[in-house]
């Protein structure tokens, strides 16, 4: 018996039938089976052997209890396992406990997160069990996790058991990403059924809006009037462009229609996109932009974009009107400012110096709204902007620097800043400061002679240019010194001065 039972190397047996027929014969005539059928199961050669077993229990062979019960727990650990011949350990299982089976095949088709092994198990629970995969098939349909073609798959092989069944599985899935998916599936069996399931979709507002929409274009292909009805709704959702030129393509007449009143009482976050539309696509005047820019209700950036989307309307008036609404100061701002440098130089540059002197804001900041506008308000409103910056009181020495670095001439804007009459000496000491020597000497011998200094400004520079050059300083100062226009005190200081430097 030992030797007719001896484990082979494939399956099935090429001389199953036979083996089944003496194995039946011993146990009839009461022979111990316990060590030959144990034998098989053991795993190194369980794979190939252990299917006997089940074998004669579906042939009706007497088979001890206990080595029923120890196969089944080896052919569930192999069931569980993920291999190449999963199938047939499956199957062994099914035809060794069809009960004890079932339960395995609908753990696993609900539990496992592999979306092949699911299906896998699911269609040898359909195999073994009708009843069974009929509602855990039902529970796949509806389960996000699985993937389309699954889900598919699975509700072709329910629909040729029972067609409602499936469609009515279908008709379950709330999942909102995976409706439409659902009412592709019962399309290919019943439409009209599908278009309800569409228009459900499409109608409810807990779905994403780009579902609602990809339902809404189903039902607009199948009953138009419906699916045009649909889309308007959709007009004030994230879709609505989508939305809009669906709508422009099938009835563009009836959209403008519609959009002329969404633009002006719509959801405020929308009322650019409608604006938008009607100006670009549907022929709308400047007005349609206007009218939004002179919208108290509007945000002062969304004013803005309308008057950036329609050049038609706007204009410097709209623009500072704009501006001024600001509360905080950010890129849209100085886009708008940008603009108004383009349509009128010399309300940018005034709209700006508010800006660039309002020292709530960091420097840096005010010194870069200058940039963009400056493209547009030339070299002379654009070096006044960054005079200001760089003699405001209280500035940094790099903070200057910056300003400085910031004009298409720095050297001659440093030279003009440090002979500027219109700044005190004090203010101009730190430009002087940074001139190389030869333009330092230059740039105070024109502050010593310029009649448009100050008599203790011109003592001030010519002491500074006597630490550069006495010879000129003596010079400078006799000539001060000698000059009877000039009053008493001051003649008397330039010529002690003066006796300094010889």
């Amino acid at each position: 018996m030992d030797k007719i039972l001896l484990p082979r190397r494939t399956w099935p047996w090429p001389d199953l039938d036979a083996r089944i027929a003496e194995v039946a014969a011993w146990a009839d005539a009461g022979t111990d089976l316990h060590r030959p059928l144990r034998l098989l199961t053991w795993p190194v050669v369980r794979r190939t052997n252990a299917g006997f077993i089940p074998a004669l229990v579906s042939h009706g062979v007497p088979v001890p209890q206990d080595i029923v019960l120890h196969t089944r727990d080896v052919l569930h650990r192999l069931v569980e396992s993920d291999t190449p011949t999963w199938p047939r350990f499956a199957r062994w299982l099914a035809e060794l406990d069809r009960d004890f089976a079932v339960g395995v095949f609908r753990d696993l088709a609900l539990t496992r997160t592999s979306d092949p092994e699911r299906y896998r198990a699911w269609t040898f629970l359909h195999e073994t069990s009708l009843e069974d995969s009929v509602e855990v098939g039902e529970q796949l349909i509806t389960d996000p996790h699985v993937t389309r073609t699954t889900r598919f798959r699975i509700g072709d092989h329910l629909a040729e058991f029972t067609l409602d069944t499936a469609l009515t599985a279908f008709e379950r899935v709330t999942h909102n990403n995976l409706r439409n998916q659902a009412a592709e599936f019962i399309a290919k069996h019943t439409p009209d059924r599908a278009i309800d399931l569409y228009t459900a979709t499409a109608s409810d507002p807990s779905v994403p809006d780009a579902h609602r929409l990809e339902a809404s274009r189903q039902v607009l292909s199948h009953r138009r009037d419906t699916g045009l009805d649909l889309h308007f709704t959709l007009l004030t959702t994230t879709v609505r462009t989508d939305v809009m030129n669906d709508l422009r393509r099938e009835v563009p007449h009836r959209l403008t229609t519609r959009l002329t009143q969404l633009y002006r009482t719509g959801p405020p976050a929308a009322r650019l996109d409608f604006a938008r539309y009607l100006v670009n696509h549907l022929a709308g005047g400047p007005e349609v932009m206007t009218t939004l820019a002179t919208d108290k209700s509007q945000s002062p950036e969304s004013q803005f974009h309308a008057l950036n989307s329609d050049p038609r309307a706007a204009t410097p008036e709209l623009l500072t009107t704009v501006i001024t609404r600001f509360t905080t100061h950010n890129q849209t701002k100085v886009d708008a400012l940008t603009l108004l440098a383009k349509l009128s130089p010399d309300t940018a540059q005034a709209q700006l110096t508010t800006v660039i002197t309002n020292k709530n804001l960091p420097f840096h900041t005010r010194l870069e709204a200058v940039v963009p506008p400056s493209h547009h308000l030339g070299p002379r409103r654009t070096t006044a902007l960054y005079r200001l910056l760089a003699t405001e009181d209280g500035a940094t020495a790099a903070q200057r620097d910056s300003a400085i670095r910031k004009t298409d001439r720095p050297s001659d804007f440093l030279r003009d800043l440090a002979t500027s009459p219109s700044l005190t000496y004090l203010q101009r000491k730190p430009f002087l400061t940074k001139l190389p020597r030869a333009d330092r000497i230059t740039a105070l011998t024109t502050i010593i002679t310029s009649p448009a200094e100050k008599d203790t400004t011109k003592l001030t520079a010519a002491t500074a240019l006597g630490r550069l050059d006495k010879n000129t300083a003596a010079l400078k100062l006799t000539a001060m010194a000698d000059d009877p226009s000039l009053p008493r005190s001051i003649r008397n200081r330039a010529r002690t001065l003066a006796r300094q430097f010889r």
